[in-house]
Formats: C-alpha cells, structure tokens, sequence
C-alpha cells in the first residue's frame, strides 16, 4: 500500500515502546513495539500530539482522544474500530455487545453469531441478539456497514 506522505516513530511509555505512524490526514497505526512501518522514521507534528496523548492516558489523565483517524484496513476492520471507539471509557464489551454486532453475519468477527436467541417464533432460524441502545452514545457512534459482504 503506497501513501503520498507517512511518518512513524516509536515512543517511550509506562508499557514499553509504542510504534505511531500518522499520514497527513491523521493517524493511521498504533502498535506496541518499535515496529518498521511504511513512511519515513521520524517524529511529526501528529505522531508526538499523539504520543502525549497516550501517556496522558496512561497516567490516568486523559479519558479520550482528541486525534483525527485515518485508520488503514478493509472495509470490515474499519467497522470493527468504529464500535470499539464507541465503547465508553472504562467499560469492557465482548464482540457480542458492541455496535458491530449488527453488521450482517458474513461480516461479524467468528465470535458474535455464537450468542443468538433460541429461535424466530418456532422457525428453527436463529438470530443474532441485537446489541444494547446505549443512550450515552451519539447516533454516529454506530459501526458502519461495509457496501458489500466481505468474505472471511
């Protein structure tokens, strides 16, 4: 995958080099380890913003970030990241629970069809349990959904 314009570096924090990668409209990797990544090896404006960021967060600090994303991945992974990015600070979802539980079946991570209801009114199909509405989270903090199935 070639970008026009990528930088990455690796951090120091309380849990061990973090690998930031950002492209000139925003974020595009963070990974635990000094990772080799597409760009060029050096510290930006945006990868030390959100290197402070982190460890304001990790010291307990920061309950959210204030970035712009530009995430890089199919059209499934995009998905799964916008319902993780709607879980609330401090609370724990399994797969099943969060936004992306909606997506059709063909594009739910392997674990979230295992927890369905028993049946559809006596039909034998079953179907997958909806997520909770979650009133603190805005409307847009729904997962999108991809254009097309994409094939696991």
């Amino acid at each position: 995958m070639t970008t026009r314009f990528a930088t990455y570096y690796a951090y120091r924090t309380p849990h061990g080099p973090v690998t930031i990668r950002a492209r000139e409209n925003g974020i595009a990797n963070v990974a635990f380890g000094d990772a080799e990544m597409e760009g060029e090896r050096r510290p930006s404006e945006l990868t030390n913003r959100a290197a402070t960021e982190l460890l304001e967060y990790f010291a307990g600090k920061r309950r959210g970030f204030d970035l712009p994303l530009a995430p890089e991945g199919s059209d499934f992974q995009r998905a799964v990241w916008g319902g993780v990015l709607c879980i609330p600070y401090g609370e724990t979802l399994t797969a099943s629970r969060t936004p992306t539980a909606a997506l059709p079946a063909r594009t739910r991570p392997p674990g979230c069809t295992a927890r369905c209801s028993s049946s559809s009114e006596g039909t034998g199909t079953r179907t997958p349990e909806r997520p909770p509405d979650r009133a603190a989270n805005p409307a847009s903090c729904r997962a999108p959904r991809p254009e097309r199935p994409i094939d696991p």
